[in-house]
């Protein structure tokens, strides 16, 4: 991922939410508050929170709570 990968999936996940208009500090902050549901997401997609299903790219959401998750 290198030094700042983390960072722009976070902003990533955040565009997926609709977010897109916040600055990117504003956007990696979104993520970090929503982390736990982001986590959540990664370990049960069907059975837990399912906050991915939410986003405006479910599906995009989804696997890029998975490359959080695995960062």
């Amino acid at each position: 991922l290198g030094s700042d990968g983390l960072k722009w999936l976070l902003v990533h996940v955040a565009n997926l939410c609709g977010v897109n208009k916040l600055s990117l500090t504003e956007r990696e902050q979104f993520a970090r508050d929503h982390l736990e549901a982001i986590l959540d997401s990664a370990r049960d997609p069907l059975g837990g929170s399912r906050w991915w299903a939410q986003a405006e790219a479910p599906y995009q959401c989804l696997a890029t709570c998975m490359d959080i998750a695995d960062a």
